[in-house]
């Protein structure tokens, strides 16, 4: 009886538990639904807002990197270019030698045979790690006006000696070579110039129909006291550079250098994401034809004929002695504007000495060119370094 009960009893209590309703939700008023989604909404901006700063920052970072490094190999750079020639001045300490160039009486200016003389004297070029530790030999050409006559002196490295007389002597014939000591200009120029090119040198000067030296040593010799010094070494690096410059020119790359177009890219990048994500998304994604190519514009043809030559880097610096330095200024204008007959696709113009303890240096070692964009062509070298002078008074030697 018992046993009854207890089984009527459990069967009861799991009908009443199988029915019994379950508990309903606790309602959530409105107020707490509004933060909820206020939260919500602040993570979401706080998110973006870091996407945004990690997108704009890294870029900056990166741009403040470059240009930190930039900066650096710019000074580094610049101390190299300063602190170069002054190192291969003292590993090429030698002493130099000179010879006073007095030509023939009744001789005249040959175009060839000094064209000959300076592809001749290119054999002094040395390799390019060699000229890149000790420098090129230079040869430096003076036209020295005191009182109204003109002295023509030429200063070189005493181991070349016998290369430079023979190549003066086959160019002029007769031509009478004096010994000359190394005398040092003691007191500093009042006026100081240099010549330099107008465009780049792939761009030859012109031919013009009076000589041109003759004239600006007409003018340098008008002068109480003046200096033209032309300072010559081989670049031995010409060929390679022009080339690569040709095929830069001849190419549809763009001007702009890499490092630059870089930099660029890595500013836009934020900008580029933001307007990819948010305007492309909400325009027409219709297809559109691509517009027709744009014709190339016609180039001038590029001079070659440059590229494949010997040529030599030129210093052309000018100075004056005067009691005023107007005076002074005004005589090296007058020197210099007689290089203008020497424009063609190409031009001489004068530039500025910011430096003049460095440029009285140079002048009184007699220390091949540095830095300037002066390279020239054997014959373009004939044009601005060249004896006989006609109607310049100076020394002449009989004809043996």
């Amino acid at each position: 009886m018992n046993l009854v009960a207890r089984r009527c009893l459990l069967s009861g209590a799991s009908v009443l538990g199988a029915t019994s309703p379950t508990p309903s939700p606790t309602p959530v008023d409105s107020a707490t639904l509004g933060q909820q989604q206020l939260a919500y909404f602040e993570q979401l901006g706080r998110s973006i807002n870091l996407a945004v700063q990690h997108a704009i920052v890294f870029p900056l970072h990166a741009l403040m990197l470059i240009a930190e490094l930039a900066i650096a190999a710019t000074v580094i750079g610049l101390a190299v270019r300063l602190a170069l020639p002054r190192m291969q001045g003292a590993l090429r300490r030698q002493p130099l030698s000179g010879l006073r160039i007095v030509p023939p009486i009744d001789s005249q200016f040959r175009p060839e045979a000094w064209i000959a003389c300076f592809r001749t004297l290119y054999v002094i070029a040395t390799p390019w790690w060699k000229g890149w530790l000790l420098g090129q030999p230079s040869i430096a050409f003076e036209c020295r006006a005191q009182a109204g006559r003109v002295t023509v002196c030429c200063w070189f490295p005493a181991d070349l000696a016998s290369t430079v007389r023979s190549a003066l002597t086959a160019t002029m014939p007769g031509v009478e070579l004096i010994p000359e000591e190394n005398a040092d200009l003691m007191q500093r120029p009042t006026a100081r110039a240099r010549l330099r090119l107008w465009r780049e040198p792939l761009y030859p000067l012109g031919t013009p129909r009076n000589d041109a030296l003759a004239s600006a040593v007409a003018a340098l010799a008008e002068n109480s006291d003046a200096l033209l010094q032309i300072s010559i070494a081989p670049d031995s690096g010409w060929e390679r550079r022009a080339a690569h410059r040709l095929e830069h020119k001849s190419d549809d790359r763009p001007t702009t250098p890499l490092a630059i177009r870089l930099l660029l890219k890595l500013l836009m990048l934020p900008f580029d994401l933001f307007f990819e994500i948010f305007w492309n998304s909400s325009t027409s994604t219709s297809y559109q034809s691509a517009p027709p190519p744009r014709p190339k514009p016609m180039r001038p043809r590029l001079p070659e004929q440059k590229a494949y030559e010997a040529c030599w880097r030129v210093d052309v610096r000018i100075s004056s002695w005067a009691e005023h330095p107007r005076i002074a200024r005004q005589n090296l204008r007058s020197v210099a504007a007689a290089f203008n007959a020497l424009d063609g696709e190409n031009r001489l113009r004068t530039t500025r000495v910011w430096w003049r303890p460095g440029f009285d240096d140079l002048l009184r070692r007699r220390i091949g060119p540095v830095g300037g964009n002066l390279v020239l062509s054997a014959g373009e070298l004939a044009q601005i370094c060249h004896l006989p002078l006609a109607g310049v008074a100076m020394d002449s030697a009989h004809v043996r």
